[in-house]
Parts: structure tokens; sequence; C-alpha cells
């Protein structure tokens, strides 16, 4: 999936999330991504969790990128977040009662354990921190709560066509140099 953000747009994917799940239930939050313009910075890219307990919402944020200022992301080549939701990577939970900036995964579990997980997106904004005002990244095998969701492989000949192949890839994540390239591969695999 690529994410175009440019003239201080947004992109982003919103996943399903079963009923019930709550922030100490929820175990993996990862992907691979590649910058293809711009970098990452200005809050982007990065996943939202939606979390509420009783009356009380807000969202939890989890950047993507170097820490701990998440910019200077490198251009052209996947990288992979690892598992977000271990000991203490940072995550911001500032929109929430006695939330941080930079809260430590494990204490964010401490104070939002029981609170339910409504809803999961990964977004970008920050074009306006960038060169040009645009961001452009491509993310695959998004991890979110064990369920893996790939987006750039091909998978009809069709999705190949019409400029199709600039934005899918092979599994290894490397580019098509055409479409034929990219026909090639979802015929013979090679």
């Amino acid at each position: 999936m690529c994410f175009l953000n440019n003239t201080f747009t947004f992109g982003g994917i919103d996943f399903d999330i079963p009923a019930g799940t709550t922030f100490a239930n929820f175990q993996t939050l990862a992907t691979d991504y590649k910058f293809t313009e711009g970098s990452c910075g200005g809050g982007g890219p990065r996943f939202q969790l939606n979390l509420e307990s009783g009356t009380v919402s807000g969202n939890i944020f989890v950047y993507i990128g170097p820490p701990p200022g998440y910019v200077g992301c490198p251009p052209n080549v996947y990288q992979s977040t690892g598992d977000l939701l271990e000991g203490t990577n940072l995550l911001d939970t500032s929109q929430l009662p006695g939330g941080a900036f930079y809260d430590p995964y494990n204490a964010a579990l401490i104070k939002y354990g029981g609170y339910t997980v409504t809803g999961v997106q990964l977004v970008t904004d920050g074009s306006w921190s960038q060169l040009g005002n645009v961001q452009t990244v491509h993310v695959d095998n998004v991890d979110i709560d064990g369920t893996i969701y790939t987006f750039d492989q091909p998978q009809t000949r069709g999705e190949c066509k019409k400029g199709g192949y600039e934005v899918v890839t092979r599994a290894d994540g490397s580019e098509f140099k055409n479409q034929g390239d990219c026909i090639q591969y979802f015929n013979t695999g090679k």
C-alpha cells in the first residue's frame, strides 16, 4: 500500500479490530515501510490506536522511524519497525488522562491496559515537515495483533497494468522495471 501525502493532506488505512479487545490483550503492532519521497517526520507515519474506557476516549500514537525524534528514515529501502508494543518502546499517550508524549510501552500498559481498543489506523500526514511538502511511504506486512496484511505483491496481472507495476513489488520488496516485468513475475514467480 502506498500513501501519498502531499499539499498538506493525509493518507491512511483503517483496520478491523475484534470487539472487546483491550490494550492489554493487544500483543503485536509492526510493519515494513519504505519512503519513496520525503522521509518520516511531522508525526507521520504512525499507528493510531483508538481507546475508550467508560466515558473517556482518546488515541495512542505509535510513531514509525528511528526514535526518539522519528525523523531521518532512509529513502528507497524497506525497513521493519519490529514489534512496537514491547518493553521500553515509546508511545504517545498524551491524549489520554495521565498520558505523556513519550510513555514507555510498559508504563502505558499499566495505565491503559483495561481500556478497549476500538480501532487501529496506519496514518501519514507529515508532508508539512518535508522539503517540497511531499511524504510518500509504502507499507507492507502490517502486523496488527497477529493478523498480517500484505499489499504490495500483485494478486492479478491486471494490477501490473496502467502504472500499477510502479506501486506493487516482489515478495522480497524489489521493484519492477516495467509492466512486462511485473506480469512475468505474476505468471512465473520470477
